[in-house]
């Protein structure tokens, strides 16, 4: 590999939808027609069996709470489909008064009010005597120049570097308040990017062109320890598995769809093969994944 470790996108993964898909059931969008085009379809995915379905069966409560159009790209499909999550996006807001009818700022409401109302669903989540699996989908950064929030601090010349920094103080505060909660103590937080940052003038501008990027990862109260933490090579669809061993799950053969369990010793695909010959593999038309992932047959 001529990759320094860290997480990157693979063929399939690099926009919402598809970095969604992967981090939840370790498969991507190898199709190239597909992109956000998923909602076109009955039944999302079929084939694919997701993290959702994997909790659903084992008696939690889910909730994807996002400051969106949940049928945008399909989400609502996948999620409802795959786990029966309970969708909370920019019309469940409207409709329960969280905002004004017409409110509409950036995709729908900003991350402020996210994070807000996710104290409140996890509050209402951690009095109830099933399990939980709270989903948060933040947009402030999304590009182009990301949203800039009244309330946030100006101290560089660039939007989009004030956009970044404010999203880093929200996130901060918010795992700040979980852990003074009571049921902190059984709960993992999870972050990760979706994808790249895909702000054209930002990274043009501020970024040498040689330096390799990699998607931000970090798991807060993993039920495991890593067996090797430095240097690993992976991308996102070996965030699947890893979600489920930090919770306490055990995998037999470390690996679920085409992700590996990162608190394992398992090589994952990149570190086996490398990062260049699994993105050909992934590049390649596949009769499996149309037939029996895209459409169930």
């Amino acid at each position: 590999n001529d990759f320094g470790g860290g997480f990157y996108n693979s063929r399939g993964t690099g926009w919402t939808i598809a970095g969604m898909l992967a981090q939840t059931s370790g498969i991507g969008f190898f199709n190239p027609f597909i992109g956000n085009n998923l909602g076109e379809y009955s039944i999302f995915m079929p084939g694919v069996y997701s993290l959702g379905e994997l909790l659903d069966k084992r008696g939690y409560n889910q909730v994807l709470l996002i400051g969106s159009d949940g049928d945008f790209a399909g989400r609502n499909d996948y999620f409802t489909q795959h786990g029966n999550y309970i969708i909370k996006d920019f019309d469940y807001a409207k409709k329960e008064n969280w905002i004004s009818n017409d409110y509409h700022v950036w995709w729908g409401y900003e991350d402020g009010k996210l994070f807000e109302f996710a104290k409140n669903e996890l509050v209402n989540l951690s009095t109830q005597d099933k399990p939980f699996n709270l989903t948060l989908l933040t947009t402030n950064t999304h590009h182009i120049g990301g949203y800039l929030e009244d309330n946030c601090n100006i101290e560089y010349d660039d939007q989009f570097k004030n956009v970044v920094l404010c999203s880093d103080q929200q996130i901060f505060d918010f795992v700040e308040w979980i852990k003074k909660q009571k049921f902190f103590e059984n709960t993992t937080i999870v972050i990760t990017g979706d994808h790249l940052s895909m702000d054209p003038d930002f990274f043009n501008n501020n970024i040498d062109v040689n330096y390799i990027r990699t998607n931000y990862n970090v798991f807060i109260n993993s039920a495991k320890k890593a067996a090797d933490t430095k240097d690993r090579i992976f991308n996102t669809m070996d965030i699947y598995p890893t979600i489920v061993s930090s919770i306490g799950g055990n995998i037999k053969g470390n690996r679920l769809g085409l992700g590996t369990d990162l608190f394992s010793d398992t090589k994952t695909l990149y570190e086996e093969y490398t990062k260049n010959y699994v993105d050909n593999e992934l590049n390649k038309h596949s009769i499996f994944f149309n037939k029996k992932l895209l459409r169930g047959n």
